[in-house]
């Protein structure tokens, strides 16, 4: 839910309630918009999701313990996979073309300005608000999901 905060809140640039039909949900490619549905609502297999409760064979873990399997001692959240993580050449690869997609269409500028003074979540609702931008985040989205998952989760204990 950490990417939809701002939902919540009223603030997702469109001064529309969090109940509102999201653009998104129009994503014609089901894999790709079930992806970013996903992320969006923190059910994926990221860290910060996958250690938040306890199984039978290893304990919660605290937030700040969910660490990058890529080993740069950053929390494994959404936005660090979306937009600062590097450990992976792949996943970097990725980010840029995501970058010049953005670019093509004269967004990059706005949710690189975003994503760097407000913390990416307000990217995020921005890229969600038109369905062309939305497929762009989801497939990108969609491409880190699958770069994560072929690395074994970092777990310290």
């Amino acid at each position: 839910m950490h990417l939809i905060q701002s939902w919540k809140d009223g603030h997702s640039g469109r001064g529309s309630s969090a109940l509102s039909r999201r653009a998104y949900l129009d994503i014609t490619h089901r894999p790709v918009r079930v992806a970013l549905t996903r992320l969006l609502l923190g059910e994926h297999c990221l860290a910060v999701a996958l250690l938040r409760h306890p199984t039978r064979t290893h304990r919660r873990v605290e937030r700040h313990d969910r660490l990058c399997r890529f080993g740069d001692g950053a929390v494994e959240d959404e936005l660090h996979a979306l937009f600062t993580c590097r450990g992976s050449e792949v996943l970097v690869q990725e980010r840029d073309r995501f970058w010049k997609e953005l670019r093509d269409r004269g967004l990059e500028s706005e949710v690189r300005r975003l994503t760097r003074f407000e913390g990416g979540s307000r990217a995020v609702a921005l890229l969600t608000e038109k369905v062309e931008t939305a497929t762009v985040l989801a497939w990108f989205g969609d491409k880190v999901l699958s770069i994560f998952k072929e690395r074994q989760i970092y777990r310290m204990y």
